[in-house]
This record gives C-alpha cells, structure tokens and sequence, in this order.
C-alpha cells in the first residue's frame, strides 16, 4: 500500500488511512479514520494554532531491519509503514500543509498484543511483541522530533479504531465492540499541560 498525502480544501469528508498511509487534512470539516489498529500503532499529530492534523497507520518499527530480512532493497515500500520512517514524512507533510513542526502535538493509539514480529514476517517468533515494538519505535521517533505524546491508548488484546477531527484535534477511540469514547482534544490538552512552545 502507498503512502497518501490528502488534503481536503473545500467541503468536509472522512478519510479512510489504511495500513502504511499517511494523511493530511487542513479542512475544518474533515476526519481522519485509521481502522483495525491492531498490533498497528495511529499516530495522530495535530497543529492547535494553524488547525492541520495527520494520521499515520504504522504498521512496523524499523524499515531497516525488514528491508535486511527481505534480501533485497525494498525502496517501493511506503515510508508510512515504518515507525522510524513515518514519524518524519508525517511532519513534513503536515508542513507542507501549512503546520508548524513547533505546534505539533500527538496521540498514540493501538500497540495490541496480537502476534510476534517474527510471525508476522514468516520468520521466528520475537522475544517482544510487535505491538510493543511498534508503541517503542513510534514513541522513540516522537521523542526525537520533540513532539509531546498528550494522550496514549496502547496494548490491550483488542483491535481499535482512531479518528482525528481536523475542527478541533479531538481524538476518540472504539475498541472492537465497544463505543467511541473521547481520548483527548489535541489542542486544549495540549494547553492544559503547559506544552506551549
């Protein structure tokens, strides 16, 4: 799957972020959707003055480490499925679409303890869980870039879906079977803990 930059200039939808894309959105109206986070980590930032917001649907931590395993250079892979590879294109595009690197805050939702990185790749079983590793590297890579995680709903052993709202930075969470429920308003959480840089 690619890597998607979307932005919505005019009237108000949901996006759809599959697995290993990235999208932007600068437009009021819109929301953005990662569903069936799994072991997957969404990362959602969020720019509270300029009001841009994005969402990465990651799928594993390190790009390297697969690319090693494949026995080849994998340079068709999106860099929206990798942890350490997502976390900058992400900023960038949120750039791109008018976003500040200095505003952004973010929220982590997924991680679930599903299945071992060696299983999911067809090799042997890891000693960490993916969706450990996935919540490690996607935090690791957060840090970095110096950009706070305000709100987090990781682990668990429960698929999740996360939406974004461009409005406002409000966050909500549905695990599988249950109903949405709010994780945090990017911008006034972000206010709250004194985040102002």
């Amino acid at each position: 799957m690619s890597t998607t930059y979307s932005i919505s200039p005019t009237l108000g939808e949901l996006i759809d972020v599959e697995m290993g894309e990235i999208k932007v959105s600068s437009c009021l109206t819109d929301t953005l959707l990662g569903y069936g986070l799994g072991a997957c980590v969404g990362v959602c930032v969020y720019d509270p003055s300029l009001k841009v917001a994005g969402l990465a649907h990651i799928v594993l931590p390190e790009r390297q480490n697969f690319t090693a395993g494949a026995g080849k250079d994998r340079r068709d892979i999106a860099p929206g499925k990798f942890a350490d590879t997502a976390i900058p294109f992400l900023i960038e595009e949120v750039c791109r679409c008018g976003g500040q690197a200095n505003n952004l805050c973010a929220t982590i939702v997924g991680g679930a303890h599903i299945f071992s990185q060696g299983a999911a790749l067809g090799g042997p079983i890891s000693r960490l869980e993916i969706g450990q590793r996935n919540t490690n590297a996607v935090t690791l890579a957060l840090s970095r870039h110096n950009i706070q995680i305000v709100a987090s709903d990781i682990g668990g052993c429960h698929g999740r879906t996360v939406s974004l709202r461009v409005s406002d930075g409000m966050v909500t969470v549905r695990p599988i079977g249950a109903t949405d429920s709010v994780l945090a308003v990017l911008g006034r959480e972000r206010e709250a803990a004194g985040a102002v840089r």
